[in-house]
């Protein structure tokens, strides 16, 4: 016999079908779902199916309670998707209206810093002395015949330097957080970083612990102006997308300074949209919220990895080359790189260690793609003799195939720009 499970009112009806477009390319492509949640109180979760021909589906994801999923790894082409609510028995409500689109991959995120537009990091320096950018391009072999400057920012006024793509034109630009006005600044590649040229725009305050960062909140593979405002713990954010419209900006609460959590952006969802993420140094673990559970906290993910006493300094990188941040700490007290692999759930027995670095070189740590791999490469910045180390994940992290190039001076107040 049949239960009294209300099929008509179960239904769950698509509200939004939000494509992720970007240059056609043969890579994993995403599409972000959403619908309104059934008014059934017997509807204890949903199925998400779709496929290449109207009404023949053949991925099935059961997506639990959520009203949100993004679908990741797709290859490029047109799909058709329906909705449908379960109940306890599992009965099955009618198909939600198919709706359908043409999905297209995303671009591979811009290393940071690519000045040259090659897909490789260049070593990028801000000298606070003078507030005078200085780069090599990878492109050119890093010679210093490829040196690059431009004069932008004063240290005087606490500006933070940091680099992103504004302009969209997949090659990195020049920005500032005046941490006296709270004020972003940037220059762009596509105007020749033109300091006539320059943007600004107001968003935080340090007086409030704010921690400036870039990250692409909107899926437009721009960089949006993001804030962590340490005495709250909250993240507060601008997006290129609104033209950085501040009646359009975005809060979650998240973190909490007295637990020595550190503010992180990483990309734990593979959707190419940023994840926030803090590592609690009282516990050495990790929580995040996802962007596409629409940052929700009951999609939260937490995990423990790292340990604060030993010196550990925490990274996000794609390691294994999913699409997804990886879990990593560099550990001060040995030199040691330890992470574990998104691919693998994050499992202990996935963990990997690599010695490369020394605290008594007072060695500064950073994540770049210096093979154009698209992986994570092993840095350090070693500020007595202002020499990059790096090794690459070619090679399969090989002390015996590590590269090194000078280019800074700790003696002129440079500081190492990795994003």
């Amino acid at each position: 016999m049949e239960i009294p499970f209300a099929r008509s009112r179960a239904r769950a009806f698509l509200i939004a079908l939000a494509l992720l477009l970007g240059a056609v390319k043969a890579e994993a492509a995403s599409v972000t779902l959403a619908w309104d949640a059934s008014p059934d109180v017997t509807v204890t979760g949903y199925v998400v199916q779709y496929g290449v021909r109207p009404g023949i589906y053949t991925g099935r994801v059961d997506v639990g309670t959520r009203t949100q999923y993004s679908l990741v790894g797709l290859a490029e082409g047109t799909y058709y998707f329906t909705v449908q609510a379960y109940n306890a028995d599992g009965v099955l409500s009618d198909p939600s209206t198919e709706l359908s689109g043409v999905v297209k991959a995303l671009n591979p995120p811009t290393p940071a810093p690519d000045l040259d537009g090659d897909r490789r990091t260049d070593p990028l320096v801000w000298r606070s002395s003078t507030g005078t950018w200085y780069w090599l391009s990878s492109v050119n072999g890093m010679t210093n015949a490829s040196a690059a400057s431009v004069q932008f920012g004063d240290a005087t006024l606490g500006d933070v330097p940091m680099s992103g793509d504004v302009d969209g034109d997949r090659i990195a630009d020049l920005v500032i957080w005046r941490a006296s006005t709270g004020t972003w600044q940037w220059v762009t590649s596509s105007t020749g970083y033109s300091t006539a040229a320059a943007h600004s725009k107001q968003w935080g305050n340090a007086q409030l612990g704010d921690v400036p960062m870039l990250a692409d909140i909107d899926g437009d593979e721009l960089s949006d102006l993001v804030v962590w405002r340490a005495s709250t713990g909250t993240w507060f954010w601008l997006t290129s997308s609104t033209g950085y419209d501040v009646a359009s900006y975005g809060a979650k609460q998240w973190g909490n300074q007295t637990l020595g959590d550190v503010p992180i952006i990483g990309d734990f969802d593979g959707d190419r949209r940023a994840d926030l993420a803090v590592w609690r140094a009282s516990t050495g673990t990790w929580y995040w919220l996802t962007s596409s559970s629409g940052y929700a906290y009951a999609s939260g993910g937490g995990f423990q990895w790292g340990n604060s006493s030993l010196g550990d300094k925490p990274l996000v990188g794609d390691f294994d080359g999913d699409k997804r941040s990886d879990l990593v700490v560099w550990r001060a007290s040995s030199g040691t790189w330890f992470w574990l692999s998104s691919s693998a759930g994050y499992a202990y027995a996935s963990a990997r260690a690599v010695q490369w670095g020394s605290q008594a070189q007072n060695d500064r740590p950073s994540l770049g793609d210096m093979d154009g791999d698209g992986r994570a490469d092993l840095c350090v910045w070693r500020p007595a003799i202002g020499t990059w180390f790096w090794l690459s994940s070619s090679s399969g992290y090989s002390a015996a195939l590590a590269g090194a190039r000078q280019w800074g001076s700790q003696a002129a107040g440079d500081i190492p720009i990795v994003k």
